[in-house]
């Protein structure tokens, strides 16, 4: 993933936050910074906030109750009632917001299923307790590669599958 903000930016603080909950990778997608788990978008930078998706209801209810959340549509993307956008005046905010992107994060394993594997380096996020318990409670087998080498498992956890 690139990233053009210095460090400290709201993108910088956004990945800080999002990239902790276990199972997330990021990406750019049509150009929006866009946050995954099993391959499925379930957040993204977008306009003024951050846009995330959560079960319609929930969203729906959030659009009522809170000042700041709007619906909201990534670019590309059909129409949906299931995308919020929650806007913040300092990135830093979104701390607050953590609960409702695990509830994403959630969302999209139980909506699209949690994958088969894991393969991932061995970077704290990853050796976490909190990201090791959620894979093991979604029946996800864990995979490590070589410290630094993230490519190296891949290939071998490919074979075995077609092997086993």
């Amino acid at each position: 993933m690139s990233t053009d903000a210095p460090k400290s930016g709201p993108k910088a603080q956004i990945d800080a936050l999002l990239l902790k909950l276990p199972g997330v990778s990021a990406r750019k997608i049509n150009g929006l910074d866009a946050y995954f788990v099993s391959d499925k978008m379930f957040a993204c930078i977008g306009g003024d906030g951050v846009g995330l998706r959560l079960p319609a209801a929930t969203a729906t209810e959030l659009q009522f109750s809170r000042d700041n959340v709007v619906p909201f549509q990534p670019g590309g993307t059909a129409s949906s009632r299931e995308w919020i956008q929650i806007d913040r005046a300092e990135a830093a905010e979104y701390q607050k917001d953590l609960d409702l992107f695990q509830a994403s994060l959630e969302e999209a394993i139980r909506k699209h299923g949690a994958p088969q594997i894991m393969n991932t380096d061995q970077g704290t996020q990853f050796t976490s307790e909190a990201f090791s318990r959620l894979l093991k409670q979604h029946g996800i087998a864990i995979s490590m590669d070589g410290r630094g080498c993230w490519r190296d498992n891949v290939f071998v956890e490919r074979l075995w599958r077609t092997v086993k």
